[in-house]
């Protein structure tokens, strides 16, 4: 990741704040760019996890109730990990990694990652706030092998 912002600020493929727009509209169909606050998508994806959900969750990190709702209410036959120093015992999650995190994301059946999301976990941030939404198995499990280990 470090490596790809590097290049596209060597090669000024920048992207302002005022061609969000238009950039936002010309994707690729495994990587969607979206608005943060909207939430409809990611909580489609939550009706249809099958296994797992790995949630990154950075210290200080305050869930509206609508999260934990979607959170809780998840099928009985989905484990919930929490990667955070934080305890979110509330979630009822069956893994807690006690890591520290920088950023959001969460990993939906180590497929389909949400980076940026939950977005009250992001710190530091101004408007406009985006969102990605990435189809890809070895990306995701990428990301878990770098702080999850395998029972």
């Amino acid at each position: 990741m470090r490596q790809l912002v590097d290049h596209q600020v060597k090669k000024q493929q920048l992207v302002e704040t005022k061609d969000i727009g238009t950039w936002i509209r010309h994707q690729h169909p495994q990587l969607q760019w979206m608005h943060a606050r909207r939430l409809e998508k990611v909580f489609q994806d939550f009706d249809s996890v099958r296994e797992s959900i790995v949630l990154s969750l950075p210290a200080q990190t305050r869930l509206t109730a609508e999260w934990e709702e979607k959170l809780k209410s998840r099928s009985k036959s989905v484990k919930l990990t929490v990667v955070s120093n934080e305890q979110w015992q509330n979630l009822q999650p069956e893994q807690r990694m006690a890591e520290s995190l920088p950023f959001p994301f969460i990993i939906i059946d180590e497929a389909l990652l949400w980076l940026g999301l939950p977005l009250e976990g992001a710190k530091e941030i101004q408007p406009p706030y985006v969102a990605a939404r990435l189809e890809s198995v070895k990306v995701s499990n990428y990301l878990l092998s770098q702080i999850i280990t395998k029972e």
